[in-house]
């Protein structure tokens, strides 16, 4: 392939063939023309360059039979885009599914809960009870493979009663699942990291429950206490006879490969790869989880730190190779179309700039795969204002 430097790409150009980021992810189709929006987001995303077994065409020497998309890629009337601020937002992680997805949701709460009781276990009686462990990865790596859209929507959904620990917890495992399948890791590797996956933050079980629940800013005596967590969880997993490398995910999944983590600071060589990947995923769902500590940010901010810190903080391929299984766009995360419309991202296409959204049109939802829409394109994500 070509290697296409982003500094060279140009608004109003395309591509002769299919463009590419990180090798094998499809950016753009081949003959789209370039917005400006699409640029920004390359430099956002922090990626220099662009594949493409082609070449980039700058717009004054594209031919007259591209001129027609063209026209059809402009934006809508400017009165659509100036009404963006008076629509109501479709929710991101919305309780209100139906009834096919509400199944979906009771098995995701089963799991939530099975968590809870297995990690009780553990640190009570040291013991495992294996059987309900791998019947539970075997039931949610089954709905990976079927219902793998469906279930991101639901990741993240509030359980009353049940601590925000196991549900993000299971959201881990699930991405574990998800990057198992696209990084061909064996049986074992498999087994070794879904489980981390689980019982990662048990160590959290020990924190004391007013600093959880703590509405004011955390006192650096407070951190202290919760960076113990990874102490902690590392005993209680290598007590219940877990391997060491399961075990590694809770006493390094806040290590960082430049050495700027805890507990110890170790670095890349020092942090084994469980480690490495649970830092990720737990990264990015703690990061857009509704909890009391820290803030909770947008999923496509989310993706773009783990982008930035690509390479220092977090292992450069294992970023590039989640960001492919999540997509730019996240499901469930709120964008802008070009015509001011607000949607929802439900699905992945397979492009990274064109998900399948669902937006409310004169009254009425639909689905939009925005591949087989040359009308319409993101032109920004909608991040909530907190302030107020």
């Amino acid at each position: 392939m070509n290697e296409i430097k982003v500094e060279n790409i140009k608004v109003g150009g395309a591509f002769s063939e299919d463009a590419y980021i990180f090798n094998n992810m499809i950016f753009m189709p081949k003959k789209t023309h370039v917005k400006d929006f699409y640029i920004n987001a390359l430099k956002e995303w922090k990626i220099e360059s662009v594949f493409c077994d082609g070449v980039f065409i700058s717009s004054d020497k594209n031919t007259a039979s591209d001129e027609t998309e063209t026209v059809a890629e402009t934006e809508k009337p400017a009165a659509n885009v100036q009404n963006e601020k008076q629509q109501t937002p479709p929710a991101a992680n919305s309780t209100t599914i139906d009834t096919k997805n509400n199944e979906l949701k009771a098995v995701y709460s089963d799991w939530v809960k099975k968590v809870m009781l297995l990690s009780e276990s553990i640190i009570q009686t040291k013991n495992l009870d294996k059987t309900t462990l791998n019947n539970m990865i075997n039931e949610m790596e089954n709905v990976v493979w079927k219902k793998s859209d469906a279930i991101q929507l639901i990741m993240g959904s509030n359980i009353p009663t049940i601590s925000r620990i196991f549900r993000q917890s299971v959201d881990c495992a699930l991405y574990a699942l998800m990057m198992a399948r696209r990084m061909n890791m064996d049986v074992l590797m498999k087994n070794n990291v879904v489980s981390g996956a689980l019982f990662h933050d048990i160590g959290m079980l020990k924190v004391p429950s007013e600093i959880l629940r703590k509405e004011q800013p955390l006192t650096d005596e407070d951190r202290k206490r919760i960076k113990v967590h990874t102490v902690l969880g590392f005993t209680f997993l290598k007590d219940a006879k877990f391997t060491p490398i399961t075990a590694s995910a809770a006493l390094q999944h806040h290590e960082r490969i430049d050495g700027s983590g805890y507990p110890y600071g170790q670095k890349a060589d020092k942090i084994t790869n469980t480690g490495k990947l649970i830092s990720i995923l737990d990264t990015y769902s703690a990061s857009i989880s509704a909890k009391k500590i820290g803030n909770q940010i947008h999923a496509k901010e989310a993706v773009n730190y783990l982008l930035q810190l690509s390479g220092t903080a977090f292992d450069s391929q294992m970023v590039k190779e989640f960001v492919k299984t999540i997509s730019f766009y996240p499901l469930g995360c709120i964008v802008i179309l070009s015509d001011g419309t607000m949607a929802k991202v439900i699905g992945n296409s397979g492009i990274a700039m064109r998900p399948i959204v669902q937006a409310t049109i004169n009254g009425e939802e639909k689905q939009i795969n925005l591949c087989e829409h040359s009308d319409l394109y993101i032109k920004a994500t909608y991040v909530p204002d907190t302030s107020k």
